[in-house]
């Protein structure tokens, strides 16, 4: 009895080993999935990680083509500009050649009828005339002379017509130049429309916050009654507002630098030529809290500085709005584009595009600038480079 208990106990003993051994590999399939699944994920780690990097470098360079671009469209604007000056001055210059030259031309010609009557008389005319000597000897000396001041204006009046054919030649000349000044600004800002494409195409990547954001912005817009308000309300709005997560293509620019240390080294965001100072009157009879500048349609606008755009669209008197924010409390505000190019919460390199210029109201494109610090308007003459406080183009 006892021996077949031993052997009872045996075979149940060993009827628990297949059991155990198979939960033993249980466990470490499951463990051998986990670790598969861990690494899986290290690996799209490490692929978002590339990726992200990527988009960073094409931002990097996407940007300073950008800057790179505007900064070419804009010297062929404003070399179009000069040589469209210099078309014009031309042009009037051969105008009243011209005209001169039809009143010279005119008066010799009565002189000349005068003398081909006087020389088709007979010999015998001149005799029979009932006069003296001496004043037949008079008349022929005064013909000479006339003949010799006609021989004079003759030969003034082909050397002037030879000028007029030069400046005719040099307005030629400047017409091709123009023309081939045209044709190099197309293609840049056919390039500037194919960055700004792909730009587009990374901003698309913006989270629902940042419209949510658009539209918070745009309902302290609508409650501003005047540009200084809506300065406090985005203040006051930016401090309340929740973190909105940035995308690359919205990073800020690195290493930050400082406005404040910039006094005197900006550029015009435009080309063109000033027409409105700070503290003059403007057209509605209030002081101007900023400048105007002329531009020529379709002209490219950049931002002077590094910094973020914390307001883009229309505001009541303004038309198109576009605020960019530089830091230490400091506001660039430019006003007339026809197209923002800037979108909300965008972080800008100095000298990229923002904007472009349409046809103005009265015919001439206008770009108004405002420089604020703390919300208070600035005069920001002090802040651009020399050639820029001057009129340009």
């Amino acid at each position: 009895m006892r021996a077949a208990a031993i052997i009872v106990a045996l075979a149940a003993g060993l009827g628990c080993l297949p059991a155990a051994a198979a939960e033993t590999d249980d466990v470490d399939r499951r463990l051998e999935s986990v670790e598969r699944a861990i690494e899986e994920g290290q690996s799209r780690e490490r692929q978002l990680d590339s990726k992200a990097a990527a988009l960073g470098r094409e931002v990097a360079v996407l940007r300073a083509e950008l800057v790179s671009a505007a900064s070419a469209a804009q010297d062929h604007e404003e070399r179009l500009d000069t040589i469209e000056g210099r078309l014009a001055d031309l042009t009037r210059a051969e105008a009243e050649k011209a005209a001169a030259l039809e009143r010279k031309w005119a008066a010799l010609t009565t002189t000349l009828g005068a003398l081909e009557r006087l020389g088709r008389l007979p010999p015998g005319a001149l005799i029979a005339a009932p006069a003296t000597l001496t004043d037949t000897i008079r008349t022929n000396l005064l013909l000479g002379a006339a003949v010799a001041a006609l021989d004079s204006k003759a030969r003034g009046l082909r050397e002037q017509l030879d000028g007029l054919a030069d400046l005719r030649r040099t307005i030629a000349s400047e017409r091709t130049e123009m023309a081939a000044a045209s044709t190099e600004l197309a293609v840049e800002r056919r390039r500037l429309e194919r960055l700004l494409e792909r730009k587009s195409a990374l901003q698309r990547t913006t989270l629902k916050q940042r419209r949510a954001a658009e539209q918070r912005v745009a309902r302290l817009a609508a409650e501003a009654g005047n540009l200084r308000e809506l300065m406090e309300k985005l203040a006051t709005g930016a401090a309340a507002a929740p973190p909105v997560e940035t995308p690359p293509v919205f990073a800020a620019p690195a290493p930050a630098r400082s406005f404040a240390a910039t006094r005197g080294t900006l550029g015009l965001p435009v080309r063109g030529r000033l027409v409105g100072l700070f503290g003059q009157t403007n057209e509605s009879g209030g002081r101007r809290n900023g400048i105007a500048i002329e531009t020529r349609a379709g002209a490219w606008v950049v931002t002077p500085f590094d910094g973020r755009v914390v307001f883009a669209g229309p505001f009541r008197g303004y038309g198109q709005l576009l605020i960019i924010e530089h830091g230490e409390g400091y506001h660039t505000i430019l006003a007339g584009v026809a197209r923002i190019d800037g979108v909300l919460g965008q972080w800008l390199l100095a000298g990229e595009p923002v904007g472009v210029m349409g046809p103005g109201s009265n015919g001439i494109p206008t770009l108004y600038l405002e420089l604020r610090r703390n919300g208070a308007a600035i005069n920001p003459l002090p802040w651009l480079a020399a050639g820029g406080r001057k009129a340009s183009g």
